[in-house]
């Protein structure tokens, strides 16, 4: 189990149901403000009830990912349902974000 107070420095971000065009404004100003607060470190972005992304939802993933590395912050992805998951493959995104089954397998990479 990873001690508290790491577990207290990640901001775990969760978005519903599809990301489009239409709600990308909504997901990047929740990730950005994650990102900024100095008491974050690790930004977990828990896909476990996204079933849908297009384009433009990559695209921010990709720009706030981005920023989190000039900051020195971690920025991972879990539990990405298959559905999605194929869509980060074939943008080769797989390669490019760090992407754990599960939250406990994220989990298990802070000890």
């Amino acid at each position: 189990m990873a001690n508290r107070l790491l577990l207290a420095r990640i901001a775990t971000v969760k978005p519903k149901g599809h990301l489009s065009a239409a709600n990308t404004k909504a997901l990047e100003e929740q990730l950005i403000k994650a990102i900024k607060s100095p008491e974050n470190s690790i930004i977990l972005v828990d896909m476990s009830q996204v079933n849908f992304i297009d384009s433009a939802a990559l695209m921010v993933l990709v720009k706030v990912f981005r920023q989190a590395q000039s900051m020195n912050k971690r920025f991972s992805l879990c539990s990405v349902a298959p559905s999605v998951s194929i869509i980060f493959e074939l943008c080769q995104l797989n390669n490019v974000f760090e992407i754990f089954e599960t939250f406990q397998v994220f989990e298990s990479t802070l000890n």
